[in-house]
């Protein structure tokens, strides 16, 4: 080791507290570089893990396909692995109560299509030949039909045809009223060796419960229909050589799938929209950890310099080149990196760990089917790279414009330190008005920044870029929490029934309200009509035109041929018990809004939708107005109008009744609210409310998930079908959960942010404040006061905040408004100003800058001023 680098591990070893500080920094940049790199590797390690298991392991897929024609796929370079599926046919359930799922589908699947898909066993075991069968719990919980392993299966198993003879597959829902019937029936028995949970692949409107047998390849002959499954040598590619190999199939009428899902969390999408928020927000986060490292690194760097140039200067004269004064400050950098780096790896792995575990019970994927995978700690060799490249071009950016300019500074300027104190002819005169308002304690503060502008410059540089740091780490986490709310349409109520017959309706309120957990029931019936209204009480952005992919264009809300705005109107009428609750909430009168004869209701106008460019919207249709006339109408197939319905917008409100949307999923549909009285004398002669099969049924219950049993139990007790029982609280509780956990990331960023800051300001203040040892002390031995001292001192912090605020707040809301429109990509959400944390902010600025200086002066206090006029700052 040469004598420069000693003589620079002397002098950090003998400023301790700067360099403990610094390596601080350094620490707290890695962790949050390291924290955000892990948590990504940790997010796409959680939801390729949940698609696995919900969808399978695969990447493409060729349906509709004959045996002969796959082996030139199988045997293609391009394909990894593969594995078949065959479907055996329908067969009817004996004895189920769904009448939308009457059908077993049998399907069978090779041994590598039942290792690589989905299938989770709770008891017994996979098929192992075509006479075993698995059957899928939900036959019985939804179907109402038990069956248990060990049972002989005698079944009729034949193709499912419409009345014109085409053959419907499991995309194709069940209609009763459809006279399809199954043909070319095959008697086939089957031993039941297993059941397994719902598969992720068979859709809620699949005609039938997925039963799985075991497919023997040997058996096939080249013109059996199968479907491929499979995974690419070359996955980035797949979007090109998937329709390549269909082109070599020779055959018209394969289809080709993605797993979508899977591929776009291996990195791989082709609507480039998809990640656009996450992209963007993902590079405003980086660029302020970035900027908020190098402002505190390179402070502390820049303070080095300062500090050390006398020793430069001498040094310098000694026969020391440039470059060897530059080195000497990057081997500074370096030695601090060795300890900063791998303690801020360490930190924040361990830190994005324990997060992760305490939010283990948060983060479950449980979507449509109830995986139970949780977001676990993956650490990944790439992303500890990431964060550590990250962290060194950071600390050694931080430390190269020091380096350069200690490099340029002659011996003797830097001996003389005229560099850090330079004073030409009328710099540090102050104005009169300065010594009047503040005294000679403020005028000598004024001349002290003025007098010493690049450690000025440095400090208020630090506070501008804390600022800056702080409140755009709450805009940030403003944003994040107001964007995921967007999302989510929220529920006021824990279960739904859905579409059952008048009768039995009010069987089931009787029976589900005599239930020990639950707090009320009602009901509700809705109609679904269009309203044709006067465009100019429509927002004007819902009629301009939109630009769609294909260059082509549409409007939110499309207008008639006779220029009226065309929406939808969903109707819905509630239970006088639960309208007169409602009504009393918004301070409307029950007996004015239940009137048949002047039909009067609350609106809702509230949508959160998708538009085509990707972005989610949350918003409303009408312009600000007092009432409204809405003339609902019902066209025939004809689209001739056949009956119409005159009622009032007496109020428009917020607040939905139980059982009513918070908001709809189309920009061009709003809600009506009305009692069961109004409803009837509007619509009772509506052929659609002749036809519809009957009302809805909403539960608020202590607890869902019991009550929900009891629900299935009842309505397979009376032959009613489960499926239109849905459990919202479940829902609800996996939205809350994801914005606990947006909120906890977010204002966990906020807090490190914080911490960088705070250190940043610290280190600053106190050296200025040890490097001014020698003025203190000689101000004090011409006669200066503590009073006055202490005067000084806090005029110098006064001057410090307020010019830090001058410069900060403006360059603060610049960035908000930088991350707004990063997240107005992917979710429509008005400017908005982080007032709370402005105000804290500009409350923490004078309390840090006050009490750093109160810490560092403490220090200077105890010493004697012979001592510290003899300092050399060596």
């Amino acid at each position: 080791m040469n004598v420069l680098n000693r003589v620079t591990l002397k002098t950090l070893t003998r400023n301790k507290t700067r360099t403990i500080v610094t390596i601080i920094g350094v620490i707290l940049s890695l962790s949050m570089f390291t924290a955000v790199t892990t948590f990504v590797s940790s997010m796409q390690d959680f939801m390729l893990r949940s698609t696995m298991a919900t969808d399978g392991d695969w990447e493409g897929m060729l349906s509709n396909t004959s045996y002969g024609s796959l082996e030139t796929v199988i045997g293609s370079d391009e394909v990894e692995t593969s594995f078949l599926l065959r479907q055996e046919g329908y067969a009817m359930l004996e004895g189920g109560k769904n009448p939308n799922k009457p059908y077993l589908s049998i399907q069978s699947f090779d041994d590598t299509a039942l290792k690589r898909l989905p299938l989770r066993v709770t008891e017994g075991r996979l098929p192992q030949t075509d006479t075993e069968i698995l059957i899928p719990e939900h036959v019985s919980s939804n179907g109402g039909v038990s069956i248990a392993v060990g049972e002989t299966l005698r079944l009729q198993v034949g193709l499912r045809q419409d009345s014109e003879g085409y053959t419907l597959w499991q995309n194709a829902a069940f209609h009763v009223e459809d006279e399809e019937h199954l043909n070319q029936l095959v008697e086939k028995t089957y031993t039941v060796v297993g059941l397994y949970k719902r598969p992720g692949f068979e859709s809620f409107t699949a005609p039938g419960y997925t039963a799985i047998t075991r497919l023997d390849p040997a058996t096939l002959t080249a013109d059996d229909t199968v479907t491929a499954y499979l995974n690419m040598v070359n996955t980035r590619n797949i979007y090109e050589t998937l329709p390549a190999l269909v082109k070599a199939t020779g055959s018209d009428t394969v289809i080709e799938g993605y797993n979508k899902e899977l591929l776009r969390f291996h990195g791989i999408d082709p609507d480039e929209n998809f990640n656009a928020v996450l992209y963007n927000m993902a590079g405003v986060l980086i660029l302020l950890i970035m900027v908020g490292s190098v402002s505190l690194i390179y402070n502390a760097f820049a303070i080095s310099v300062s500090e050390r140039s006398k020793q430069f200067g001498m040094l310098s004269g000694a026969g020391a080149t440039a470059r060897q004064i530059r080195h000497s400050v990057l081997f500074e950098a370096l030695s601090i990196s060795v300890i900063g780096i791998p303690l801020g790896v360490l930190a924040g792995i361990g830190g994005i760990g324990v997060t992760l575990f305490l939010l283990k019970d948060k983060i479950v994927n449980t979507g449509v089917v109830d995986t139970g995978i949780t977001l676990d700690l993956a650490v990944s060799v790439p992303a500890v790279v990431i964060a550590i490249a990250v962290g060194l071009v950071t600390v050694l950016l931080s430390a190269w414009i020091p380096a350069r300019r200690a490099a340029r500074m002659s011996a003797i300027d830097a001996i003389r330190q005229t560099n850090d104190v330079s004073i030409r002819s009328r710099q540090v005169k102050t104005s009169r008005l300065t010594r009047k308002l503040f005294g000679i304690e403020g005028d000598l503060a004024l001349k002290n920044f003025k007098r010493n502008r690049r450690r000025y410059r440095t400090t208020v540089f630090s506070l501008v870029i804390s600022i800056v740091l702080f409140l755009s780490a709450s805009s940030f986490a403003t944003y994040m929490t107001a964007g995921t709310d967007t999302l989510f349409i929220t529920a006021n109520y824990d279960l739904r029934l859905t579409d059952y017959s008048r009768e039995d309706s009010a069987m089931l309120l009787d029976r589900i309200a005599g239930l020990d957990k639950v707090n009320k029931v009602s009901s509700s019936i809705q109609f679904y009509g269009t309203f044709n209204a006067d465009p100019a009480l429509v927002e004007d952005h819902l009629l301009e035109e939109q630009p769609l992919d294909d260059g082509s264009a549409y409007t939110p809300v499309a207008l008639s041929q006779d220029g009226k705005a065309m929406l939808s109107a969903y109707v819905t009428a509630i239970s006088d018990a639960e309208m007169k609750e409602y009504l009393q909430k918004l301070g409307l009168d029950f007996d004015e809004y239940n009137d048949p004869d002047q039909p009067r209701a609350v609106v809702i106008d509230r949508q959160k939708y998708m538009e085509t460019d990707g972005r989610y919207v949350d918003s409303h249709i009408f312009k600000k107005q007092d009432s409204l006339e809405i003339v609902v109408t019902e066209n025939t197939a004809e689209n001739e109008i056949a009956h119409t319905a005159a009622l009032t917008a007496g109020a428009f409100a917020d607040e939905v009744p139980m059982g009513a949307y918070s908001a709809v999923n189309t920009p061009s549909a709003f809600q009506v609210i009305v009692s069961d009285a109004v409803f009837d004398r509007l619509f009772s002669g509506f052929s659609a409310m002749n036809e519809r099969r009957g009302t809805t049924l909403y539960v608020q219950t202590d607890d869902p998930s019991q009550t929900e049993k009891e629900i299935q139990n009842i309505l397979t007790e009376n032959h009613l079908a489960t499926d239109g029982l849905y459990n919202a609280a479940e829902a609800q509780k996996t939205q809350a959960d994801i914005l606990l956990v947006v909120g906890v990331f977010a204002y966990g960023f906020i807090a490190l942010i914080s911490l960088i800051t705070i250190a940043n300001v610290f280190n600053t203040i106190s050296t200025n404040v040890n490097l001014r040892r020698r003025e203190f002390a000689m101000l004090k031995s011409v006669g200066m006061t503590q009073g006055s001292f202490n005067r000084m001192m806090n005029f110098e912090c006064i001057f410090y905040g307020l010019k830090a605020l001058l410069y900060g707040l403006p360059l603060a809301l610049g960035v908000t408004y930088l991350i707004y429109l990063s997240m107005n990509n992917g979710v429509n959400l008005p400017f908005m100003i982080p007032w709370s944390s402005l105000i804290f902010c500009v409350a923490c600025v004078f309390l840090i800058v006050f009490a750093t200086m109160m810490y560092s002066m403490s220090k200077v206090r105890r010493e004697n001023i012979i001592d510290a006029l003899k300092n050399e700052n060596l």
